[in-house]
């Protein structure tokens, strides 16, 4: 149910988000671990977020926020969610992402700057962080705050050097994207980024 929420916003479904988010809710309860529970209560959040829900959206999050506090490492996960487990790390990168949705730029620059400075590991986790760096880096492009993403995002695709990955590629394509409409302004970090990319 967590990833038919996640595909139908993903193909512009909105409407069936909250259904289906809410379902895997109500599944999960007594049936999972908190981290999961957790993650299953984030996808809610963001299907909320999705149909500006914008009350139901934070509710939910700090709903979340309390599961995960009560998760203990040695928790029994299933084993179909041992590969969507849930870090301090994911929780803030869902969390941003969520607060993106809502239009709330300043609260997801926070949530992935937490993310980077307090879990995770740019030396053990090179292409995670990276891929990290670059969301901050577009959240700090959306704020107007173009240099700085510049130098976020010359920073994280320093670590995807020799790194194939699709979700690198698309991280790129992005910045191409967001930094387009300043070539032109003479910003030398955005030409010297568009190049090097």
């Amino acid at each position: 149910m967590r990833i038919l929420a996640h595909q139908a916003y993903d193909i512009g479904h909105h409407g069936n988000c909250v259904d289906l988010a809410s379902a895997s809710v109500q599944l999960g309860k007594g049936r999972v671990d908190h981290h999961t529970q957790a993650l299953l209560l984030l996808t809610l959040a963001k299907a909320y977020a999705m149909n500006k829900e914008r009350h139901q959206a934070v509710a939910t999050i700090g709903e979340a926020e309390a599961t995960l506090h009560k998760a203990r490492p040695d928790d029994e996960r299933p084993l179909w969610a041992g590969m969507h487990g849930l870090s301090p790390a994911q929780f803030n990168n869902h969390v941003a992402k969520v607060m993106i949705d809502l239009g709330d730029l300043k609260g997801a620059e926070d949530h992935f700057k937490r993310s980077l400075t307090h879990y995770l590991n740019r030396d053990t986790m090179p292409r995670i962080y990276a891929l990290a760096s670059t969301w901050l880096a577009e959240v700090q492009c959306m704020q107007g705050k173009v240099e700085l993403a510049c130098s976020t995002w010359s920073e994280a695709f320093k670590l995807t050097e020799g790194i194939q990955s699709t979700r690198t590629i698309e991280a790129k394509n992005n910045m191409r994207r967001m930094l387009s409409p300043y070539r032109r302004r003479g910003i030398p970090d955005v030409n010297r980024l568009l190049e090097a990319a």
